[in-house]
């Protein structure tokens, strides 16, 4: 049998997918996999652990359509669809794959031959991925909560870059970006945040994407002192090496968060407008502040007043709390 399965564009839904597709692997030992991975999330599935080729590819238009009328000559047995949006199910079809199977959503419902009900906001997308595992024929029996396994030649890069920058010394993570200014809390309150543990003598990682090195250069430049660095625009991958050590994890409520949990660091995530019983981190304790209903006006070029109700000292007493273990007491 030969199995196409599209993944999750965004980091945060490619980690909650990836219990899912190890039911999938695993349920299937003799099928033949291949993976499109659009965007960053081809780094998530690659540290799936998993035997399944990944091919990154764009994450729409016409050259991704081109990409899947390539596929005629494969003669795919099956589609799993991880994957939301119209696209990607028409895509399949242009494939010439007989199943396709995947969440009935974004009006792609009449392209499936078996659909998924996309759940409630009282079902983590974890379970609503495992249903979808399931009615491709997976057993999702004995699933563990979502990991990342990092190869070892980045985590061996991870640690001569910590050598060079921190000298060794313990660290945590931060990432000030999010996909959008709504979901992002004031940069200055990360800083007063950052500077209370440097205070401590902790190391200070900053993380994110290309986008979010503006934001990581301000914030290292705030704390200056020689113990705070900026990874930010690093390969994702890389980034999961360097969180991967990190005493704990803060940030908004982004991909990374997800990242965490599933390395296994516990973190502080400030919300804005979530789904928080959908989206929840899972595989480390994530301790949530702030949170809102999502509404059709959470995408403004402000912080979200949900945030914005979020002060450095809740932060500083939930760091106190939550990991005392890692540092002296605040």
């Amino acid at each position: 049998m030969k199995i196409l399965i599209t993944g999750a564009a965004r980091i945060g839904d490619a980690v909650m997918s990836l219990p899912a597709l190890s039911a999938v692997v695993r349920s299937f030992p003799q099928a033949s996999f291949s993976l499109f991975a659009p965007g960053a999330s081809a780094g998530v599935y690659r540290c799936s652990g998993l035997e399944c080729p990944v091919i990154p590819v764009v994450s729409g238009g016409i050259s991704l359509l081109r990409r899947f009328l390539g596929l005629r000559d494969f003669h795919y047995d099956r589609a799993i669809l991880f994957s939301g949006g119209f696209i990607w199910a028409l895509g399949a079809g242009l494939a010439g794959v007989r199943e396709r199977i995947g969440l009935d959503s974004d009006w792609r419902g009449g392209l499936l031959t078996r659909k998924v009900g996309s759940g409630t906001e009282e079902q983590h997308q974890c379970s609503s991925y495992l249903e979808l595992a399931a009615a491709a024929g997976a057993s999702t029996a004995g699933v563990m909560p979502p990991g990342l396994s990092l190869p070892v030649h980045e985590r061996a890069a991870a640690g001569r870059f910590l050598q060079e920058r921190l000298s060794g010394r313990r660290y945590f993570c931060v990432n000030p970006g999010a996909s959008r200014a709504s979901k992002r809390w004031p940069l200055q309150r990360f800083i007063r945040v950052c500077s209370r543990l440097q205070e401590r003598g902790l190391g200070c990682v900053v993380l994110g994407g290309g986008s979010d090195a503006r934001l990581a250069r301000r914030l290292v430049g705030a704390l200056g002192g020689g113990c705070a660095v900026s990874a930010a625009g690093e390969p994702l991958v890389r980034s999961f090496a360097l969180l991967a050590g990190a005493c704990f994890y803060i940030g908004n409520n982004s991909g990374l968060s997800h990242a965490a949990a599933a390395l296994r660091v516990p973190g502080v995530c400030i919300s804005g407008p979530s789904s928080f019983q959908k989206t929840v981190p899972q595989g480390a304790p994530v301790f949530f502040l702030g949170g809102a209903a999502v509404s059709g006006s959470d995408r403004g070029l402000r912080p979200h007043p949900a945030l914005l109700a979020v002060t450095v000292e809740e932060v500083i007493l939930l760091l106190k709390k939550e990991f005392r273990d890692f540092f002296d007491p605040l």
